[in-house]
C-alpha cells in the first residue's frame, strides 16, 4: 500500500521561507532490520507492503536485470513465487499484486498483470500498472508514455498537455498521482511536472516556488502527496533535490538534506524514501515524521539502500546493498 492526515495545525514542515504550525510531538521510532532472503536468488528487493504485513517484491539471480520471480512474503509462510519473468510494483490489503511480466528487460516487458490468491494471474495487456488501491483500482500507463488508470474495471486515459506522462499511485478515493513532462524551456530542455487527477477533480498541477522540476510518487487516502522537487537543475553547482509533501496543494519540504526523495507515505503522515549522499550516492534509506529530524534506517553492515513503501503500522520495506554487493530485500519493523 502506497499511501498524512491533514495535520497542518499540528506539524512544522518547511518550504523555503514557509513554516506551518507547531512541531508534531510524535517521537520517531527505532527500527529492527529483518533480512528477507529468497532461496535460490542472489538479489531481491521488496517493492511494497500492505497493512496486514504482506510484502511483495522481485527476486533475481543476476544484478544485471530487474526482471525475475515475483513473490509475496509473510512472516508465517515466508516466500511464495506468484509470477516469473516479472517485476512486481504494488500490493493492496486484499493481497492483489500488480506489475509487469513476460519480460526480458524492463523496457521490453510485454504486458501488465494483476494477481490475486483466488483468481491467479490476469493479463492486462498494454496497461502497465504501478499501483493498486484497496478497491482494485489501478494507476499506471497505457503503452510507455500515456498516463492511465483502471477505475471500477474500466480503463481511463488521463488527458495531459504533454507527450509523456505516468501515474505512480492511486488512493482509495480514486485520486492518482504522477508526473508529466512540462513545456520546453528557453534552453531547449524540459523537466517533470507533478500532478494529481481524479474523475471528479480533473487534473491538478502540483508546483513549488522556484522549483525547476516536481515529481509525485505517492498519495495517501487524505490526498496528501509525497515526492520531490528540484532546484537549479540546469546550473549544476547549487542544484538540489528535496523530499516534499503537498498538503491541499501546498508544498512542504521534508528535513534531511539536499538530495532526498520521498517514495511513499502512509495515513499517519510517515514518509519514506532515500538520501543520495552528495547527490551521487550511495543512497541511504530514510524515514520522516513531518516536523521531526530525518531518520536513516539501519543498514546492518550494508553500504546503501532504498526504502520503497510503508504501511499504517509503520512497517517499511525496501532493499539494502550488502558489503558483498548483494541486493537484499529488507523489512524494517518499528520497535
Amino acid at each position: 500500500m502506497r499511501q498524512i492526515a491533514l495535520l497542518a495545525a499540528l506539524i512544522a514542515v518547511s518550504t523555503p521561507g514557509v513554516t506551518v504550525g507547531q512541531p508534531h510531538r510524535s517521537r520517531s521510532p527505532q527500527f529492527d532490520y529483518i533480512a528477507l532472503d529468497a532461496a535460490g536468488a542472489s538479489h531481491a528487493w521488496a517493492a511494497a507492503i500492505n497493512d496486514r504485513g504482506v510484502v511483495a517484491g522481485t527476486a533475481t539471480v543476476s544484478a544485471s536485470t530487474m526482471m525475475g520471480s515475483g513473490f509475496i512474503w509473510t512472516e508465517s509462510d515466508g516466500f511464495t513465487t506468484i509470477v516469473e519473468n516479472a517485476v512486481v510494483r504494488d500490493i493492496n490489503n486484499k493481497a492483489q499484486v500488480v506489475g509487469r511480466y513476460r519480460c526480458s528487460s524492463e523496457i521490453e516487458c510485454a504486458a501488465g498483470f494483476s494477481w490475486t490468491p483466488s483468481t491467479g494471474l490476469e493479463d492486462l495487456g498494454n496497461f502497465s500498472p504501478y499501483a493498486v488501491n484497496n478497491r482494485g483500482d489501478m494507476a499506471g500507463t497505457c503503452g510507455e508514455s500515456t498516463p492511465c488508470a483502471i477505475l471500477g474495471g474500466s480503463l481511463v486515459e488521463i488527458a495531459v498537455d504533454s507527450d509523456f506522462g505516468i501515474t505512480f499511485d492511486i488512493n482509495d478515493r480514486g485520486v492518482v498521482a504522477g508526473w508529466m513532462y512540462g513545456p520546453v524551456d528557453v534552453e531547449g530542455g524540459r523537466g517533470p511536472v507533478a500532478f494529481t487527477w481524479s474523475l471528479r477533480g480533473g487534473l491538478i498541477i502540483l508546483d513549488a516556488a522556484d522549483a525547476d522540476n516536481t515529481i509525485a510518487n505517492a498519495i495517501n487516502r487524505h490526498g496528501v502527496v509525497a515526492g520531490s522537487v528540484t532546484y537549479n537543475s540546469t546550473i549544476g553547482v547549487g542544484s538540489r533535490v528535496n523530499a516534499v509533501i503537498w498538503m491541499q496543494g501546498q508544498p512542504f519540504i521534508l528535513h534531511g538534506g539536499d538530495w532526498t526523495t520521498a517514495a511513499a507515505i502512509n495515513d499517519r503522515g510517515w514518509t519514506v524514501g532515500f538520501l543520495s549522499v552528495g547527490g551521487s550516492g550511495p543512497n541511504l534509506p530514510m524515514f520522516w515524521i513531518p516536523g521531526q529530524p530525518a531518520v536513516q534506517l539501519p543498514l546492518s553492515g550494508g553500504t546503501g539502500g532504498f526504502a520503497t513503501d510503508i504501511n499504517k503500522s509503520g512497517q517499511i520495506v525496501g532493499y539494502v546493498y550488502t558489503s558483498a554487493g548483494i541486493m537484499q530485500a529488507v523489512l524494517w519493523r518499528p520497535r
